[in-house]
């Protein structure tokens, strides 16, 4: 009997590594809160790089199935790489949030 396989689309794979990547952020630091340790960043980069490990592992047990086609992907990475040009260029040059308000400016100042 074969084993059931998993149905991937190019858009579920992105955003479902990156909610997962978060998540395990998260439950590694509020894990090692619970047993009194520091949230240390690289304890939490390796806890995080072995789950992500083992997910990939667990998820070529389950072989997985791509099922997109060429346009979808094409059109995907279009508005993705929009999307970012729209959020990122008028932060340009210096990548500060744009804005004329006094308050961020204030803000800016006080952050040394």
């Amino acid at each position: 009997m074969n084993a059931p396989s998993l149905t991937l689309r190019p858009a579920q794979i992105v955003f479902s590594f990156w909610i997962a990547l978060f998540a395990l952020v998260l439950v590694d630091g509020y894990a090692l809160n619970l047993v009194a340790l520091p949230a240390d960043p690289t304890v939490i980069f390796v806890a995080v790089l072995i789950e992500m490990i083992l997910l990939a592992r667990w998820l070529l047990l389950c072989h997985p199935r791509w099922d997109g086609d060429p346009l979808e992907c094409a059109g995907f990475l279009i508005s993705s790489v929009v999307v970012g040009i729209y959020f990122l260029v008028p932060a340009l040059p210096t990548f500060l949030p744009p804005s004329f308000s006094v308050d961020t400016a204030n803000h800016l100042a006080f952050v040394n």
